[in-house]
């Protein structure tokens, strides 16, 4: 058996270990250094794939493969300029295919450049005509440029190519009203009364014909189909609440004012930031503000911080964040919990770039008493809405079928559990920390955006410079909206909004 057949089945362990071994008999055996950082990549060791798949490069120059992962394990660490050099060399190669401009279209995405994406994905469909993921992956980019007409053209060809790919027709109700489908929400209404949907699909339509009636301004059948397909997933879910009220409950108990005098104080004096909240609280309008300072960079979301607690408490668990690492707060070196998150940063610091860091994951709302203990200057951010808004938004959103996190959100009422929940846990951290923890207003944030991101540089101790506030007109693709609401400025809009 092949290392890449062991990958295809997900046993990265044996894979690895006859990459290991190949190379062992045959140092300068590229596809096994390749298929190695293929590997590390997959379980989350980007740094490592980085070094191995230019390793690869080396041993086999002008091979498109390589370079097009290399060029994706480098975005992934934001090192957005070294992406594109090594995504353009991969472009140039003979050999480039359909698969690999996809790869290079992701790429140029992630760094702002949706003309080349764009490029990149018309010689991709060009190659592979007969691809809807191609094609949906095209006309996402045209939807992100603003060119509605051209965006609906291939997703529509998405769904000649493949009728059942429902999340293109999900794409299609998310354009702007000047420039959405009448005749749309006839054909979603139709699709839902077929035979054998699975519960994915029946949500996916079932938000899309949301989003239609609430274009429409009918809230009552907007919710009822919302409702609807939420339900569906959530019985097959089988979540129960008080799973996480016992996280939330455990981390106020174990996190005090007594057991923090129990803690040895950590020497680090770095001030990275976080940016936290329940989803749809402007957590990325706020990243954008500060990474447009030229002194900060985004790492996005990531759970560098929570694997280095987990770590330090020696848990097992196959989740992240459970009562054992709780349990182990008095017990924890935060020293190393801090070295091992700054440690893990160095991956994502490019030659000559940005001296901070941002980390946008809502969920180190949980944290904030480890973050604050292991890195006693960093700056937290804590974005706050409007209760009815905030679980409105989280209850509309349609997360990632694997974000478990935020399976609350299938149900209102647990989304709203979820929410006092939230509120009486940061209510808790205020108490403990005080000012050493900022909570931005969205309302206040989209009412006055340059007041409020003055008093955000200030406390993260950045100078001011204008283009912080350019950051939310950054064009991007964002999973939890989709492409259409990404080029748009601050907007109210979304303040009490009908559904």
């Amino acid at each position: 058996m092949s290392a890449q057949s062991a990958i295809s089945r997900g046993a990265y362990r044996q894979a690895f270990l006859m990459c290991c071994q190949i190379i062992e008999q045959q140092a300068d055996f590229a596809d096994a250094w390749f298929l190695k950082s293929v590997v590390a990549a997959a379980q989350g060791g980007i740094y490592p794939a980085v070094q191995w798949a230019r390793k690869a490069s080396l041993l086999d120059a002008g091979n498109a493969e390589y370079l097009a992962h290399q060029a994706q394990y480098l975005s992934m660490l934001k090192r957005h300029s070294e992406a594109t050099v090594i995504a353009d060399e991969s472009g140039a190669c003979k050999n480039v295919g359909a698969i690999q401009l996809d790869i290079l279209a992701g790429v140029y995405s992630k760094a702002g450049d949706h003309k080349k994406a764009l490029f990149a994905l018309k010689k991709a469909v060009s190659m592979q005509k007969k691809n809807p993921f191609l094609y949906f992956n095209l006309a996402a980019n045209y939807q992100i440029l603003g060119n509605f007409p051209q965006a609906k053209q291939n997703y529509e060809q998405v769904i000649n190519l493949q009728p059942d790919f429902y999340r293109a027709y999900w794409a299609l109700s998310g354009f702007p009203n000047t420039d959405f489908d009448a005749h749309l929400l006839t054909r979603l209404l139709h699709l839902l009364s077929g035979p054998r949907l699975g519960p994915k699909d029946e949500l996916m339509l079932c938000h899309a014909v949301a989003r239609e009636y609430e274009r429409r301004g009918d809230a009552v059948r907007a919710f009822s189909y919302l409702r609807r397909g939420k339900l569906k997933q959530s019985r097959k879910l089988a979540y129960n609440f008080e799973s996480d009220r016992e996280i939330f409950t455990r981390l106020a108990n174990k996190v005090t004012e007594q057991s923090l005098t129990r803690v040895r104080p950590s020497s680090h004096t770095q001030a990275p930031i976080f940016v936290v909240g329940m989803p749809g609280t402007g957590i990325t309008l706020m990243e954008g503000i500060l990474e447009g300072h030229s002194q900060v960079t985004s790492l996005g979301e990531v759970q560098n911080f929570g694997a280095a607690v987990k770590r330090a408490a020696n848990s097992k668990a196959d989740v992240v964040l459970d009562a054992s690492v709780i349990d182990a707060f008095e017990r924890t070196d935060f020293d190393e919990v801090g070295s091992r998150y700054l440690s893990s940063l160095k991956a994502y610091q490019s030659p000559g770039g940005s001296v901070r860091f941002v980390n946008k994951l809502s969920l180190n709302f949980f944290y904030i008493g480890h973050i604050l203990t292991a890195l006693p200057e960093a700056k937290i951010i804590c974005m706050r809405r409007n209760a009815s808004d905030t679980c409105r938004s989280s209850y509309k959103q349609l997360f990632a079928s694997k974000s478990a996190d935020y399976n609350y959100a299938f149900n209102l009422e647990d989304t709203a559990e979820y929410y006092l929940q939230f509120d009486q846990l940061i209510r808790h951290w205020r108490k403990l920390f005080g000012g050493r923890i900022m909570e931005v207003a969205y309302e206040e944030l989209v009412d006055t955006p340059e007041s409020v991101s003055w008093d955000v540089m200030k406390y993260c101790g950045l100078p001011w410079e204008d283009d912080c506030l350019k950051g939310y007109n950054s064009q991007r693709a964002v999973s939890c909206n989709g492409p259409a609401k990404v080029s748009k400025a601050i907007f109210k809009t979304t303040v009490d909004s009908l559904l």
